[in-house]
């Protein structure tokens, strides 16, 4: 039996204890779509949003679904001084077991609106109607958003691997059309997915990787062609920025310190 597993942000919490159900498969593996999103302060400063997601967790006591998870486990010896910042990408990335492969923009269209909340007014048309100063704003979160995740051991450890590219979207290859077409250097997702899926688990990280172009200054300043242009794609209603209030939280910085 092969198992592979595709879901979102869940992936990163659970992916290590879904694996833990299926001892005796041959294979198995985690996929993620469109599931890291970066702990980074917004435009103005702050960490509003990612504030609002460790005070939910603390709240619900989200550790109960952190079965399995190596990070929540870490963190139970000492070595991570918040159980809660668990349920964040990078913290459960970088101590993630399973072999694994993500897929995500860099430019993911839910942080922008949602974390980075900033040049809100360019967020469409793959950033066509953006000034030279906003595509440099986009460049810097792209940039942060790579550092993230190369920090983990995990994006270049045997066995891995990763899509990411430099689209306006969130979930898009969700779209059989776009997982057929979106490519990086001529490299489609689902082809990618399926050489990293039938190779031996132990291939070197870099012959499964593709990174993100750089935003272009001038002209069109979408730099890969084969982005789906979301400005009619469904899921722009669901990644919407919501009207939350502000209330009082114990975290007013990512660490909560």
């Amino acid at each position: 039996m092969r198992v592979i597993v595709f879901y979102k942000k869940q992936s990163y919490i659970q992916g290590d204890y879904v694996g833990s159900r299926y001892p005796g498969a041959r294979k198995y593996g985690v996929a993620p779509l469109s599931g890291f999103f970066p702990i980074h302060a917004s435009q103005a400063g702050d960490y509003e949003f990612i504030a609002q997601l460790l005070t939910s967790a603390a709240m619900h006591n989200a550790t109960g679904g952190f079965d399995g998870n190596r990070c929540y486990e870490a963190a139970q010896r000492g070595e991570i001084s918040d159980p809660y910042l668990c349920g964040m990408s990078n913290y459960s990335y970088a101590y993630m077991e399973a072999n694994f492969f993500i897929i995500n923009s860099a430019l993911d269209a839910y942080s922008l609106l949602n974390i980075y909340n900033g040049d809100t007014d360019c967020q469409h048309d793959e950033f066509n109607e953006c000034s030279i100063k906003q595509i440099g704003d986009f460049d810097g979160w792209e940039s942060d958003f790579m550092d993230q995740v190369e920090a983990a051991s995990q994006f270049t450890r045997k066995g891995n691997g990763a899509f990411i590219q430099s689209c306006l979207e969130h979930c898009a290859v969700e779209d059989s059309k776009t997982f057929e077409s979106l490519s990086i250097d001529g490299m489609t997702v689902s082809q990618a997915l399926q050489q990293w899926w039938e190779s031996s688990g132990s291939d070197p990280a870099a012959d499964h990787t593709y990174t993100p172009c750089t935003l272009n200054k001038l002209g069109e300043h979408q730099c890969n062609p084969t982005c789906p242009n979301q400005v009619n794609y469904l899921e722009i209603s669901r990644m919407k920025k919501r009207n939350v209030p502000s209330t009082p939280h114990a975290y007013s910085t990512p660490m909560g310190l």
